[in-house]
């Protein structure tokens, strides 16, 4: 039974060709591993993608001069993950099924492109997007807002029962596209007026749409939202 990672001399370390480090770590369901970023003879910055799933004894605070050179982290069902601030830096981040995990604050660091965030039902907010690209938030039961759009231009929400307005993305500059599927609780698109292409699909209760299309160049997808009666005025339809 495996219960730690390999570890590389500091010689042996500084050998390793950038093409081999190229690679990919992969651990899942094995619940004594634990494994500890903060010793400096596992070189974790080695791999290009991390993927740890239902790995019980992970240490969430792990310091961010060990991951400098990881591009991906794939954080799944890790029951002890209950803060992600120490991975605020890592260009794609991807974070499912972890049911302790409560705050996100610290996401956004100057080289953090792209995150994902599934199936984390304590998780209520998403704030200090200072320099993600892209976003993707699907099936958290207790999601409400998101906000500091700045710099976000691809965004993505799904199952998010709890979110009701769209509002806060009304001073986003950046933000080009966003899809919206089964937030069964938001009524009115009021906020995306500036959005290149919004695309809604099972929104149930969604019944005002009377905010877009007022702008020639905006595109507009709807599908499935049986509520939604007049969309005459809008000029970028797309059904």
């Amino acid at each position: 039974r495996i219960t730690s990672l390999p570890n590389f001399t500091s010689k042996q370390a500084n050998n390793i060709d950038k093409e081999d480090r190229k690679k990919k770590l992969y651990l899942y369901n094995m619940l004594k591993v634990v494994p500890s970023f903060s010793t400096p003879e596992q070189h974790w910055e080695y791999f290009d993608s991390i993927y740890l799933g239902k790995c019980g004894n992970i240490h969430s605070n792990i310091p961010l001069h060990l991951l400098a050179g990881v591009r991906e982290i794939y954080l799944d069902s890790c029951v002890s993950v209950r803060s992600v601030e120490a991975l605020g830096n890592v260009p794609k981040l991807i974070l499912s099924s972890l049911e302790q995990l409560k705050s996100i604050e610290g996401l956004g660091g100057p080289q953090q492109q792209h995150v994902v965030i599934a199936n984390c039902p304590l998780v209520e907010d998403f704030s200090s997007l200072q320099s993600i690209k892209k976003v993707e938030i699907f099936s958290c039961r207790h999601f409400k807002s998101i906000s500091c759009v700045k710099n976000v231009q691809v965004l993505k929400l799904k199952m998010l029962p709890g979110l009701t307005s769209l509002v806060e993305f009304r001073g986003s500059e950046q933000l080009q596209s966003i899809s919206l599927a089964m937030c069964n609780n938001v009524v009115s698109l009021s906020g995306l007026e500036r959005v290149g292409v919004v695309e809604v699909a099972d929104c149930n209760q969604l019944s005002d749409v009377s905010s877009l299309g007022k702008n020639g160049s905006q595109r507009l997808s709807l599908y499935g939202c049986g509520k939604v009666e007049r969309v005459s005025h809008l000029s970028g339809l797309k059904e």
